[in-house]
């Protein structure tokens, strides 16, 4: 009988044992002791670092959202005028000037746009009277498109001025 009593504390032990084992192996699973999360401290450090980051970001994003908008509706009608005098000039053999305006600015919507040709240079100056219109941030800003001529033909436009500068255009 005592045999039996020796055995029954022997597996007692045995299964204590394992159960230690187990309790041990399951808290090393889980974060341990004061490891229970991210204290208030270190959530609101974080919390700065994105709010810094987002304050340096967001106005960034802005001002691309508006340059890109300003490129979309002023390069397309300076890329019809290129096309014109780049035809003009291969006509004539010679650089358009401003007597010449009417025939490169047919069928171009010259909305918000001042544009004046000289020896085939382009000229386009912004004029916004709205507010509430896309270009109000240009207002009175000049593009200065200046043609790279060979002997019979453009080769390439070197674009200048306030608004190139702006947009980030100039070459």
């Amino acid at each position: 009988m005592q045999l039996h009593y020796l055995n029954d504390t022997c597996v007692l032990k045995i299964i204590n044992r394992s159960c230690k084992r187990e309790l041990k192996q399951k808290r090393n699973f889980y974060l341990s002791g004061n490891q229970l999360g991210m204290s208030v401290t270190e959530l609101i450090v974080a919390l700065c670092i994105i709010a810094i980051l987002a304050a340096v970001a967001i106005p960034f994003y802005i001002n691309y959202v508006q340059q890109s908008r300003v490129v979309s509706i002023i390069i397309p009608r300076l890329h019809l005028i290129e096309t014109n005098i780049s035809f003009f000039y291969s006509l004539n053999n010679r650089l358009p000037g401003n007597t010449d305006i009417a025939d490169i600015l047919q069928g171009i919507d010259t909305e918000y746009c001042e544009i004046s040709l000289t020896n085939g240079s382009i000229a386009m100056t912004i004029r916004v009277s709205d507010n509430s219109s896309k270009l109000h941030i240009l207002d009175n800003k000049v593009l200065i498109a200046s043609p790279v001529v060979t002997k019979y033909k453009i080769v390439s436009w070197h674009l200048s001025g306030e608004l190139a500068d702006r947009l980030g255009i100039s070459h």
